[in-house]
């Protein structure tokens, strides 16, 4: 089966911010290629739940049954470093094809299969060991982006004013990319090594949104 051919994917690591504003797509879903996107739109789909974080899938369909849209996200990993050589060794292996025949991408939020294919494709790191320094670090930062619309002032007023924060969690305004995506932006940060906080943050956090969201739907009435 042919695919529409597709250019200019990387491998590397984002700024967890940026990720809104990205288009994702996989060959095996342990790593993502990503480009910047054009025209980014947000629609949660009983895919997108397959592929949310576990930690994230119940405050995602909070949010989005509410009608806020939440964006490209991760609920924060303690990965072994085996994990991150098998992460290397598929990176490794792809990058040939990428180069040669090609590789067969999905894109992560339709499931729109291509064929990415670039000559001069290179992985971004020159070495196991710089990429693992990267990456590991990188997994430590739980991630989740929530946009309110703008016809919702109300709602992003009392994110805005909650101060959210613990000693692990903060939620804050993003008001660069926000702007990006047509709504108020906030972002909720969760930063720590121990899976058993990290768990213990998003549940708590969770359990917030309601309160929230709540508040919001009396102001509105």
């Amino acid at each position: 089966m042919a695919h529409s051919a597709i250019t200019g994917l990387s491998a590397d690591l984002l700024p967890h911010r940026q990720w809104a504003v990205s288009r994702w797509f996989y060959a095996n879903p342990i790593w993502y290629y990503h480009r910047r996107s054009a025209a980014h739109e947000i629609r949660p789909s009983g895919k997108f739940y397959q592929l949310v974080d576990s930690l994230l899938r119940d405050v995602c369909h909070l949010l989005n049954d509410a009608g806020l849209r939440t964006t490209p996200s991760c609920e924060g990993h303690s990965y072994p470093r085996e994990r991150f050589e098998r992460i290397w060794e598929e990176l490794k292996r792809e990058e040939p094809l990428i180069r040669g025949e090609g590789l067969v991408v999905k894109d992560s939020e339709n499931d729109q299969a291509f064929l990415f294919r670039q000559s001069d494709y290179r992985i971004p790191w020159p070495s196991f060991e710089d990429f693992y320094r990267e990456a590991s670090a990188h997994q430590n930062v739980g991630y989740l982006g929530i946009l309110v619309p703008s016809d919702r002032p109300d709602l992003a007023e009392r994110f805005a004013s909650s101060q959210y924060t613990t000693p692990a969690t903060r939620l804050r305004l993003d008001d660069q990319i926000g702007t990006l995506l047509g709504g108020t932006l906030f972002e909720v940060r969760v930063e720590t090594t121990d899976s058993t906080t990290r768990a213990a943050e998003w549940r708590d956090f969770t359990r917030y949104v309601p309160q929230m969201l709540a508040a919001g739907q009396a102001v509105a009435q």
